[in-house]
């Protein structure tokens, strides 16, 4: 149960981020003061860094899985069968 909700929530971190970064630009939700240009960047570039190390993640598993083992370095705690 603590697996599944740990990959649910890796996934969904940077739908979380992505959110987090867009709604304080919006002036109806901010008002007279959205967030600066800047920290929108800043924002939205931790975002893809999360995203991309979860490809990076799903990749390795990907590669691991289809090759079972036996070629790849990936996955060390297993032997090859």
């Amino acid at each position: 149960m603590v697996v599944v909700a740990s990959v649910i929530g890796g996934f969904g971190t940077p739908f979380g981020i992505a959110i987090l970064g867009a709604w304080p630009r919006q002036p109806t939700v901010m008002g007279d003061r959205p967030t600066s240009t800047p920290l929108a960047a800043c924002g939205w570039g931790i975002g893809a860094v999360v995203a991309g190390f979860r490809l990076l993640v799903v990749l390795g598993t990907l590669i691991c899985w289809l090759s079972q083992c036996r070629t790849s370095n990936l996955c060390r705690n297993r032997s090859p069968a």
